[in-house]
C-alpha cells in the first residue's frame, strides 16, 4: 500500500471515530419540550380522556423503551396507560374519549433508533367531579439492554373537565386565544 493510500485510510478511520464519538451513543430520547400542543375537553363518565400529542425522537444509536410516563406540573390528573406509535404507522393521534374505537392506545412502548413517534396517553381525573390540568409530562426510558434509566420532559398542556361540563370562560383554553 502506498504512503498516500495508508494516510488516506488512516484519515478515514480517524474521521469515522470522531463522527461516532459525536453521535449520541446508546438510547437517547429527545422531545418537544415547549407546550405547543394543547387539549381542552370534557372527560367521559369515568373521568378519562385519550390524548396522543406528545412528540418524541429516539436520536441515539439504540432503540428506546419508555418505562413510565408521569404528569408534571399537574393538578387532579393521573396517567392510566400509554403507548407509542411510530410516525410512519397508522394509529390514534389527537384527543378523544377512550371509548371511541379510533382512540385505541397502542401496547407498544418502544421507539426504534432514529425514529420519530407520538406517545399516546389515557389521562384520568383523580377526582372526577373537578377539572384537572397538566402542563408537561416526564418520560422515563432506557435502551432494550436495560443499561440504566434516563428521564426527559415533554410539553403537553391539557385541561380536562368533568363529564358533560362545558369549557368555562376562565379556562386556560379560552385564555390562550387572548
Amino acid at each position: 500500500m502506498s504512503i498516500h493510500r495508508r494516510t488516506l485510510a488512516g484519515l478515514m478511520a480517524g474521521g469515522c471515530l470522531i463522527l461516532t464519538a459525536c453521535a449520541p451513543a446508546g438510547a437517547h430520547l429527545s422531545t418537544q419540550t415547549d407546550a405547543s400542543s394543547m387539549a381542552c375537553t370534557p372527560s367521559d363518565g369515568q373521568g378519562q380522556i385519550a390524548i396522543a400529542q406528545v412528540h418524541i425522537h429516539a436520536d441515539g444509536s439504540r432503540p428506546v423503551l419508555i418505562r413510565e410516563v408521569t404528569p408534571k406540573k399537574s393538578d387532579n390528573v393521573q396517567i392510566e396507560s400509554f403507548g407509542v406509535i411510530p410516525d410512519g404507522e397508522e394509529g390514534f393521534r389527537g384527543v378523544s374519549l377512550p371509548s371511541d374505537p379510533d382512540a385505541q392506545i397502542s401496547t407498544n412502548h418502544e421507539a426504534a433508533a432514529g425514529e420519530h413517534a407520538t406517545v399516546q396517553l389515557v389521562v384520568a381525573l383523580v377526582s372526577p367531579l373537578k377539572s384537572g390540568v397538566v402542563e408537561s409530562v416526564e418520560l422515563e426510558y432506557d435502551d432494550l439492554g436495560r443499561t440504566g434509566s434516563e428521564t426527559v420532559t415533554a410539553g403537553l398542556r391539557a385541561q380536562v373537565f368533568p363529564a358533560g361540563e362545558a369549557v368555562p370562560d376562565d379556562s386556560m383554553c379560552t385564555m390562550s386565544g387572548e
